[in-house]
């Protein structure tokens, strides 16, 4: 049996904590491109269709639909914007419970 490919081993944790995913890539020009049609509608929780997709393209990087019901998200896309993120965290002292990775678009 092959290896799972590390964005749908995330894409399963996500849908696991209830979130759901929309499978998707960062294009050269750093454009996230969702891969499911209308990701806002087709992002699902589902194990079986995240495993189909996957299979599909290993390559793909998980989403996820935040809003009511969902999840917090901050998009920190510059190495600046990451650095001032970490000022608040280490002073909270938050420590797990989020989810970070980078793309390599």
């Amino acid at each position: 049996m092959a290896e799972e490919s590390p964005g749908l081993l995330m894409a399963l944790k996500l849908a696991g904590w209830g979130w759901r995913v929309a499978p998707g890539f960062c294009s050269r020009n750093g454009e996230k491109v969702p891969l499911c049609g209308d990701w806002t509608k087709n992002a699902t929780t589902d194990p079986e269709v995240l495993k189909r997709w996957w299979d599909e393209r290993s390559w793909l990087w998980p989403g996820i639909v935040s809003g009511v019901n969902s999840c917090l998200v901050l998009d920190a896309d510059s190495p600046g914007a990451v650095d001032w993120l970490r000022v608040p965290i280490s002073v909270q002292g938050w420590s797990g419970g989020a989810v970070v990775y980078k793309t390599t678009g």
